[in-house]
């Protein structure tokens, strides 16, 4: 698992620098969500919300998914309100 977290972290820092917003989404998903099955909350969660505001910078229609899904999941049981309408 942890080769896998290095790989996304990798890719999410080469996505910041060269300015590919949907590259850092798609890492910063998949880094929250990995976090997230771990419980590692305190990092899985900043990882989602950051991934939402690159996603709705971007405008992507799928990178504002992944990004919803990714919070949404992750806050499933603490805030089951916020996460339903985060799948919404």
């Amino acid at each position: 698992a942890m080769k896998a977290l290095a790989y996304w972290e990798h890719q999410a820092m080469c996505a910041r620098s060269e300015g590919d917003s949907i590259r850092l989404c798609w890492s910063l998903f998949v880094l929250a969500i990995c976090q997230g099955v771990m419980r590692n909350d305190d990092i899985a969660v900043p990882a989602a919300q950051e991934a939402i505001v690159v996603a709705e910078r971007s405008g992507n229609p799928t990178a504002q998914s992944m990004a919803y899904f990714a919070l949404g999941y992750l806050l499933r049981k603490s805030e089951p309100e916020r996460a339903l309408a985060l799948f919404d």
